[in-house]
């Protein structure tokens, strides 16, 4: 079987319009860009937690509730790709 066809055969739809593995290949890039993000998110605030100076309470606020958004949603992520 050419790969055109195996292509075909496997984007068929279940019957709704909705692609069963096209849902699955965009979930499985949400998760990763959501990954990302919160990745990054707890790695740049961390390094200016570590780095700089908060001159005013605001910011030191700021950093740590960044550093814990970002933990706790990586976490999150973690654990959906898991169940997947």
């Amino acid at each position: 079987m050419n790969r055109e066809a195996q292509r075909d055969v496997r984007n068929e739809s279940d019957g709704d319009g909705v692609r069963r593995d096209g849902e699955a290949r965009r979930a499985r890039t949400r998760l990763g860009r959501a990954e990302l993000f919160f990745g990054c998110l707890v790695f740049f605030a961390g390094l200016f937690y570590l780095t700089r100076e908060a001159k005013t309470d605001a910011q030191w606020y700021f950093r740590v509730v960044s550093f814990l958004f970002g933990a706790i949603g990586w976490a999150v992520v973690q654990f959906l790709k898991r169940r997947r």
